[in-house]
């Protein structure tokens, strides 16, 4: 019944890949001679134990079938084989299990009757044969004729088959024990169990292994255990049985790695392991370490993973590969788990597991499954699959010929179908893919240099020339599958893919070589700079340093440092400091040669009048580095004068003293207001231009200004009366500035209104030089940041591009100013005097008295007409009265819109008479002037009052724990049967001074139960009701107050308000009001809340649904 559901038999998995491993076939021995055991005990015999009649799962768990004691005979005639190739040779094989003793011609003529006796002895030879054939690679040890010779002495099997199969004599023995002619001398089960532990069989598998893995299979299934005699389950029970299984070995990990001494290395060195075992181990684990190890697992650690021949030297469970039997089980059974997040638990056994097995067997028995996962439709799993195959190959230190063209025959394929297949979408995959591609490339080189090494050191391949040619065109197809991944990522859309390959691409610059990676790295990486993410810039200049000593200084000078000087100009200060630190870093290593150290220092000494403190210590350390490098009389006749201007007097050269005394930099207003004046300046002499030919050591032109001395032979001016009118309309000789360098710069009317602009802002006039050396710096800032469309200067007309974002208000020019907000409700605003300032209020409420009309009452008025609310629209039932009476305050009217109407506050609540209406709010400000666009501004500022300022919804209640309720935990107080037959869906407890429970059913009724009362067995209804009119999914209170909110299957959320009072010294209960009611399908939303949370503070009151 059972062989239908089980693919193969021991015979078939002899013969399949992977081949089972010495650890493998131990425990498959281990398991029969158990289940033989058991049998045994129950006093049956099995009488025909052969490979075909053991059934193995995909995983190496046995299972002992077609029992034969009372089918088949039990003695054979000795003349005749053909009652044995009927009954026991059905695979046509010729192999005999059979015990010597039952082929016996006379008890064969007397069994006709009574059919004999099987015995004990007679199952243990059998088994002894199936134990001699595993280990045989499947090489059966008797066949008919041999199994005659046998019994009459004349085959030596221990000379003649087992010396020549087996290297173990405790194996040998084992058989011997098994297969003795006289049945007397075979042990049993246990005599075999007992003399063979710990010299054949692992201690663990006694006292662990077998005793774990029995319980997995037996765990929810329908296997008879804890003496039931029998049970059932239906294939839907099981189809999540794996899951359970994997969630029950990741729960279970340190205790497995514990029995087996498996040696942890947590994070951070230490191990979890038994001093004893790997007391001389703790020396070797910074060797261990590798790329990309860490292991989140249970316990709260994290793991690093390590190297098999490391660990096999020292623990004997680790060199015994026992680690197969979980990976055997794991890898399996990946496949058949539903669960996303128990997958990625597989994965992560997986390649913890893969540490403790061979690198034969990583490649073999792991890799294959993590590839399998490519396939998988959840993006994580793929991820986690990806990583977990790198983490695991990372650790391979030794190939065989079979796996030496893994990458280009198995994996690189496969990479490339998981890359194109997500192309579209699944971005943390490719973020993923990205980051790890460098480590992929690192042990693809490895692999190589295993592969050539092992062909070299081969005796029998004698023509190197041929070893070198396929090794050629092999490392070729290599470097062209990771080329094209490589190009895939470089081009890819999304930015942060890009960034999660410059985050490691140093190794693979590597891999490809200086050639190559400046045709097919470099070459791609320069576009980066123009990308409109900052991000991506930031991460490509902080990369591009270890780039640049890979590819030499050629490269350097020709590519790399003209593009980081002009970055330096960057919009964004975050990556200007990038690059400042990227050309510290170059000037430290020396790449940099001294005929840039002027140009360099000319760029960046006037970033020490940045706002940034960042920009400013990172260019004073280039400085000090420049200074290093330079001689001393070449620092003071060259490079002094150009620092000099920029501290307030002569210091030391070293970073502590320099920092000290430079001058103080310009504060953020005025740089602001200094790149707004060089976008918008048009008839200004101050960033006016000249023409020059001369460029610097980069090749980009030098910024010169017109000056005093230039103005005057090519505008006209006096040089001997600076105070004289001058012939060019609009100049005016006094109205010049002076540089740091004593250089006088004219300036034109429009330029000293924008002087004047500085002086507001706090600049003074001896620290305008600070604004003329920023010039060259801010004029090529300003140019990229006004390509920007984003930039606020550029255009007059300028909108932010975020939706609902506050207006973009130019207040360059204006002091900072508080403004304080209050906030009221309507009725108690109107009630503190008529004579107050309404000018910046907008006073309304809603009349009490008269809710159905949806009328409004203006504080100070006469009563107006009666106003009808059709359709969102007004319509005066009666002409209004004109107000005679003069009045000289401003009086704010605001018309609010209909229920009806999508911005109105009560939108949603139709049909809701019995509602009581949300009160309205009164906002206003401290704001005394009269520019709109300040005034639009304020508008956009929410302000509500916090929930307790809320009158519907009551005082705030203490949670208070009542000394008459009794402690209520584990104790039956009462049965409530008032909901029957109808189910309660949602239930909620009020911890306040009154605790009550309330219920809601599926008819849609909610219940008020007076907790107090059902304690003391007064009462055992409920106190109040309320109907919804549809099923109740949710009950949850509102914290610190008597309300709670209810939310139903037709789209509505009710907030409902529990009113009671107090009578003598009880609680009486007088209704449910509901104060708040909304309704989720008149927002278009064909839905309803199924889960409900609220949330209430100082600051804000959230229901989250």
């Amino acid at each position: 019944m059972i062989r239908q559901h089980l693919k193969n038999n021991l015979y078939d998995r002899l013969s399949l890949r992977p081949y089972l491993q010495d650890i493998e076939l131990k425990f498959i021995a281990f398991q029969l001679l158990n289940a033989l055991k058991d049998i045994h005990n129950l006093n049956i015999v099995h009488g025909d134990i052969k490979t075909e009649n053991i059934l193995v799962t995909s995983w190496n768990w046995c299972i002992l079938s077609d029992f034969a004691a009372f089918i088949k005979p039990v003695y054979l005639p000795e003349d005749n084989p053909g009652e044995f190739l009927f009954y026991f040779d059905t695979s046509k094989r010729r192999t005999c299990y059979l015990a010597p003793e039952r082929f016996n011609s006379k008890l064969y003529q007397d069994g006709k009757s009574n059919n004999g006796r099987l015995t004990k002895e007679m199952d243990i030879f059998s088994l002894g044969c199936v134990i001699a054939e595993i280990f045989a690679e499947g090489r059966p040890i008797f066949n008919l004729s041999q199994l005659f010779k046998y019994k009459s002495n004349s085959y030596d099997v221990n000379r003649e088959f087992l010396m020549e199969e087996m290297n173990s004599t405790d194996l040998r023995n084992l058989v011997l024990d098994m297969i003795q002619l006289d049945p007397s001398k075979r042990l049993s089960c246990d005599e075999l169990l007992n003399k063979y532990r710990g010299i054949f069989f692992p201690d663990y598998f006694y006292t662990f292994i077998y005793d774990y893995f029995r319980n997995l299979v037996t765990m929810t299934t329908s296997t008879p255990i804890s003496d039931n005699t029998c049970t059932n389950s239906t294939l839907e029970d099981n189809v999540k049985l794996l899951d359970e299984t994997t969630e029950k070995i990741y729960r279970d990990f340190s205790q497995i790695c514990h029995c087996l001494d498996f040696p942890l290395i947590k994070d951070g060195g230490e191990i979890s392991s038994d001093p004893p075992i790997l007391e001389s181990y703790k020396i070797e684990i910074e060797i261990s370490r590798f790329l990309n190890t860490n292991l989140y697992f249970p316990q709260n650690y994290h793991l690093v993973l390590q190297q098999f021949t490391k660990v096999s030297e020292k623990v004997k469970s680790v060199k015994e590969e026992c680690a197969l039997l979980f990976i055997s089980y794991l890898s399996h059974s990946i496949r058949s788990i539903v669960s996303t997040a128990t997958k990625l638990k597989n994965l992560e056994l997986l390649a913890v597991f893969a540490q403790f097995v061979s690198d034969e067997n990583k490649i073999d028995r792991v890799v294959p499954y993590f590839v399998c996962c490519f396939e998988d439709s959840d993006q994580d799993v793929q991820a986690l699959s990806l990583l977990t195959l790198i983490q695991v190959l990372t650790s391979v230190r030794k190939l065989n010929q079979l796996n030496e063209n893994i990458f280009v025959d198995y994996l690189l394929p496969r990479l490339k179908r998981l890359l194109i297949s997500n192309r579209q979408n699944a971005n943390y995959l490719r973020i993923v893919f990205a980051n790890c591609l460098s480590d992929l490339a690192i042990i693809i080189n490895r692999f190589q240099e295993f592969t050539f090494a092992q062909h070299c050191n081969d005796n029998s391949m004698d023509n190197n020339t041929e070893i070198m040619e396929s090794s050629t065109k092999y490392s070729a197809k290599l470097i062209q599958s990771v080329e094209d991944l490589t190009v895939s990522f470089l081009t890819d859309n999304d930015t942060y893919v890009k960034m999660a390959l410059l985050q490691n691409i140093l190794p693979l610059c590597k891999f490809f070589g200086r050639e190559r990676t400046n045709d097919i790295i470099l070459s791609h990486l320069i576009t980066y700079l123009n990308d409109k993410d900052p991000a991506l810039r930031v991460s490509l200049i902080q990369t591009i340093s270890g780039i640049s000593i890979l590819l030499g200084t050629v490269t350097l000078e020709e590519y790399i440092l003209p593009l980081l000087i002009q970055t330096i100009t960057d919009s964004e200060e975050l990556v200007v400091i990038s690059v400042l630190q990227s050309l510290k870093s170059l000037f430290k290593t020396g790449l940099i040669r001294k005929k840039y150290y002027i140009d360099i220092s000319k760029t960046t000494s006037p970033l020490l009048l940045h706002p940034n403190n960042w920009i400013r210590q990172f260019t004073l350390m280039i400085i000090i580095e420049i200074i290093n490098k330079l001689s001393k009389a070449e620092v003071y006749c060259i490079l002094y004068p150009i620092i000099r201007p920029f501290f307030e007097f002569d210091v030391e050269f070293n970073f502590k003293s320099m920092i000290s005394c430079c001058k103080q930099p310009v504060s953020r207003s005025v740089y602001n207001l200094l790149c707004s004046w060089s976008v918008r300046a048009s008839k200004s002499l101050f960033w006016k231009k000249i023409i020059t030919n001369h460029v610097d050591s980069f090749g980009n032109n030098r910024i010169e200004f017109i000056t005093k001395n230039y103005s005057s032979k090519n505008y006209g001016f006096n040089k001997r009366d600076t105070k004289s009118s001058s012939s060019l309309k609009g100049i005016k000789t006094s109205s010049t500035v002076y540089s740091h360098d004593n250089k006088e710069i004219p300036l034109t009317a429009e330029d000293r209104n924008w002087i004047d602009k500085f002086h507001i802002i706090g600049l003074t006039e001896k620290d305008i030089w600070k604004i003329v050396a920023l010039r060259g710096y801010v004029i090529r800032t300003a140019r990229v940041m006004a390509a920007n469309p984003d930039f606020p200067y550029n255009n007059s007309n300028y909108r932010p591009l975020v939706q609902n974002s506050p207006p973009n208000l130019n207040l360059t020019n204006i002091m900072p100013r508080n403004i304080f907000f209050d906030v009221e409700f309507a009725e108690e605003s109107t009630s503190e005097g008529q004579d107050s300032n309404l000018e910046n209020q907008q006073i309304y409420k809603y009349d009490e008295s008269e809710k159905d009309s949806n009328k409004l009452n203006i504080n100070g008025s006469k009563q107006l007409s009666t106003v009808m609310d059709i359709n969102g629209s007004l319509i005066f039932k009666n002409k209004s009265i004109a107000t005679t009476t003069s009045n000289l305050k401003n009086v704010f009217v605001q018309l609010e819109p209909t229920s009806y109407h999508m911005h109105s506050p009560n939108h949603g609540l139709k049909d809701n008479a019995n509602v009581k209406p949300e009160r309205k709010v009164v906002v206003s400000n401290s704001y005394e002037g009269d520019v709109e666009r300040i005034e639009k501004f304020l508008s956009t500022f929410k302000i509500l009052p916090p929930l307790r300022d809320y009158k519907e919804f009551g005082p705030i209640q203490e949670i208070v724990r009542s000394p008459n309720m009794g402690n209520l935990r584990g104790k039956l107080i009462a049965t409530l049967m008032e909901n029957e037959p109808n189910s309660i869906t949602s239930s909620a407890v009020s911890p306040g001074e009154t605790p009550y429970l309330i219920t809601g059913s599926d008819q849609g009724v909610i219940k008020i139960w007076n907790l107090k009362e059902i304690i003391v067995g007064e009462v055992y209804s409920s106190s109040l009701t309320y109907d919804c009119s549809s099923t109740v999914t949710q009950i949850t209170m509102i914290p610190n107050f008597d309300a709670f909110a209810v939310s139903s299957k037709d789209g509505q959320i009710i907030v409902l308000k529990v009113n009671h009072y107090q009578q003598e010294s009880e609680v009486k209960f007088l209704n449910c009001e509901c104060i708040r009611k909304i309704n989720l399908k008149n927002f278009g939303k064909n839905e309803y809340a199924v889960r409900m949370r609220a949330f209430v503070n100082e600051e804000k009151s959230l229901l989250v649904a």
